[in-house]
């Protein structure tokens, strides 16, 4: 964790794209917004949508391919420490912003969930439309969430009823991205 950036690629910002989103209604103090490219390989980190602070939601967003001709193989998206020490996290990968406790269905993964609950390394397969094993399947032309807090755990009614891992005020993480083969 910590250390110079690198990598490439990543666009980041603090509700462009799709609107504005805020889950403030949830008791979020502020509401991160890191938008990212549909691309082979993304780096992004949380600073770049204006840091990950104590009381914040991040919601990274991403949007998928309008047509998926030749997509058989499994996307990642992964979030780990950057700056902070390792945070104990709640999050979900949701067709919804600030969703951190429904997530998405995992493919014949034995009532597997993208929900994640105490992890300091939220990480979730997907595909498009191939149904893999253990991988969420997204639609085309849809736009995807991966909602975390630093709460835990975080409830629908929001971050005041779980424990605040992140001690010293701002936990960045690094997400990376890499879309599904063949989209």
């Amino acid at each position: 964790s910590g250390g110079g950036r690198s990598g490439s690629g990543g666009a980041a910002s603090t509700g462009g794209g799709g609107g504005p989103i805020s889950c403030a209604s949830q008791g979020f103090a502020t509401t991160r917004v890191l938008d990212l490219p549909w691309s082979a390989n993304v780096i992004a980190y949380t600073m770049d949508a204006g840091g990950f602070g104590a009381n914040d939601a991040m919601v990274i967003r991403f949007t998928t391919p309008n047509t998926i001709i030749a997509s058989t193989g499994k996307g990642t998206i992964t979030a780990a420490t950057w700056t902070g020490g390792d945070v104990f996290r709640g999050a979900a990968l949701s067709a919804t912003p600030c969703d951190f406790t429904v997530g998405l269905p995992l493919h014949q993964c034995a009532g597997g969930t993208t929900v994640f609950s105490a992890t300091t390394l939220p990480s979730v397969s997907f595909s498009l439309i191939a149904n893999k094993t253990c991988a969420a399947t997204l639609q085309p032309n849809t736009t995807y969430y991966l909602n975390m807090s630093n709460f835990v755990p975080t409830r629908p009614t929001g971050p005041q009823t779980g424990i605040n891992y992140c001690t010293l005020g701002v936990c960045d993480m690094r997400v990376t991205f890499s879309k599904a083969s063949g989209s």
